[in-house]
This record gives C-alpha cells, sequence and structure tokens, in this order.
C-alpha cells in the first residue's frame, strides 16, 4: 500500500485533525494519482480493550489451548501489524484528550506492539509518518498550559524512536475559538493558527510526495 491514514477523532465531520490530515492526503495523492490510499478509522471501527487483552494473553498460551477470543485477539494484532509495515507513507491524525494520548490511538498502538512482538524493532525505517495532532485549547510556550501536552512526546517517541519512521508534526491549538463562547478574545489568534496549521499541512503533504517518489526511484 502507498498511503495509510489513521484516524482517531470522535468527532466526525467536526474534527480539525480530520481537516487538516485531507489537506496532507489530497496534496499528497495530487502527486501520486492512482496510488493506493487505505484509511483505518478508529472511532468508526475502535479497537477494544478486551481485544487487546486477549490478545496479550494469547500471546502467553500455547496455539493449541486459545481461546476463540484470544485467536481473534492476535489475528487483528497481526492484521494491524502487517498493514503498518505495508505502508510507505503513514498520516496520523488525533486530538489531545485530557491532556494525554486518545485512547482509541493507544488501544491500536498497544495492538500493533503485539503484532509485531517486542522484537520487531525500527519496522517503519526510511519511511515518512506525518502525525497531525490538534488541540482545544492554547498550549504554546508563552501561555499557562504549557507542558500540559502529554500526548505528542508519547506519539513521536513511538513512530520514530521505536519504529523508526521519521516523523513531522503538523500542530493546530486552539481549535475551540468559535466553539466555546469563553475563548472568544482569542479569535484573531486562533485564526492566525489555523491558517498557519492549514499552510503547514500543505507543505508537507508536498514533502511526504516528494519522499515517496524518491523511494519509487531508489
Amino acid at each position: 500500500m502507498s498511503l495509510l491514514r489513521i484516524d482517531s477523532s470522535v468527532l466526525g465531520p467536526y474534527s480539525s485533525s480530520r481537516a487538516l490530515a485531507d489537506t496532507v492526503v489530497a496534496t499528497w495523492a495530487a502527486e501520486h494519482p492512482g496510488a493506493a490510499i487505505v484509511t483505518r478509522d478508529l472511532a468508526a471501527d475502535p479497537i477494544l480493550p478486551t481485544s487487546w487483552i486477549a490478545a496479550v494473553s494469547g500471546n502467553q498460551t500455547p496455539a493449541d489451548q486459545r481461546t476463540p477470543e484470544q485467536a481473534a485477539g492476535l489475528a487483528l494484532a497481526a492484521e494491524l501489524y502487517d498493514e503498518l509495515r505495508s505502508a510507505e507513507t503513514i498520516v496520523v491524525a488525533t486530538g489531545l484528550y485530557n491532556w494525554g494520548v486518545n485512547q482509541l490511538l493507544k488501544a491500536y498502538i498497544d495492538q500493533v506492539i503485539i503484532g509485531g512482538g517486542l522484537d520487531a524493532g525500527a519496522f517503519l525505517a526510511g519511511k515518512d509518518v506525518a502525525l497531525v495532532v490538534t488541540r482545544g485549547g492554547y498550549y504554546g510556550e508563552d501561555g499557562p498550559k504549557a507542558g500540559w501536552d502529554h500526548g505528542v512526546d508519547y506519539l513521536v517517541r513511538i513512530f520514530a524512536e521505536v519504529w523508526g519512521a521519521t516523523v513531522t508534526v503538523v500542530e493546530r491549538d486552539f481549535t475551540l475559538v468559535g466553539v466555546n463562547p469563553a475563548l472568544d478574545g482569542f479569535k484573531e489568534q486562533g485564526e492566525a493558527l489555523k491558517a498557519a496549521a492549514e499552510a503547514k499541512a500543505d507543505e508537507v503533504g508536498k514533502v511526504l510526495a516528494t519522499s515517496y517518489a524518491e523511494r519509487l526511484s531508489a
């Protein structure tokens, strides 16, 4: 597969992370018309915690003694790992929920780790990941919630340091400006941050498209 897109926002068509991911993918696809794009929507089809529990216990059980639930959990883990490993370019879109990693995305990552095994290593080495992250409030270093985002560092560590991908982060703060009346005083800043994020998403789509083309011709 050429590009794998992973969405995890629970807001559906109202999701700002999905909107930015749309830009990244559309820009990439414009350079590679007809290339295979697969979308995994973790909100529409979530990875259940019970499936991960079954996979963990199944991994510790002889194959001929596994329950149907354990076998299904391990099969899903293997499917997710193989799908991610086969992708040349990955776009991951998520929001910041309660200052941490979206639990839908975390459940996905846990299953991929089971599917690949702890010795899978840097199986995404040489590949690109665009990590698209949106946050309702403002988390800049000059704001009162600087350092409250406990999700991005984890995601970069998993995709880059553990799995070996080249990760580029596209971020947008203040997505609740215009939604939450308490943030009406930040309308100008919110609009500026939105415009900057959209421009970055377009830029990243072009960079990923060029990188993919270079790998194809290598």
